[in-house]
């Protein structure tokens, strides 16, 4: 995959790479580049280590679910779905992030 006319790098602790409160699950993704038009990044899952180009509402659907809608979800390094319990924490860290910045 070509980064070329992308912004930024070196993943989710780059100045220009911040995280918002809305955002929490970026915290789950190496941010590689943002692409230089709209909220589409660059970005790897630090579990299943597989590069995405997307939003962040693909990176929610891709570690919570559900499955078809235009991303795989998270089978994490062992190729297997990341376990209920972990899905739930990460759900509970996007609920929180809602309730704070409503």
């Amino acid at each position: 995959m070509s980064t070329q006319g992308l912004v930024g790098g070196g993943g989710a602790t780059s100045p220009n790479l911040k995280i918002d409160k809305g955002s929490p699950l970026w915290r789950h993704t190496t941010r590689i580049a943002q692409c230089p038009v709209g909220g589409a990044y660059i970005w790897k899952c630090n579990y299943c280590n597989i590069q995405h180009r997307s939003s962040y509402s693909r990176v929610k659907l891709h570690l919570l679910g559900p499955t078809g809608e235009g991303i795989n979800m998270c089978l994490g390094s062992d190729k297997k779905r990341l376990p209920a319990a972990q899905i739930a924490t990460l759900a509970k860290e996007q609920e929180d992030a809602n309730r704070a910045v409503a």
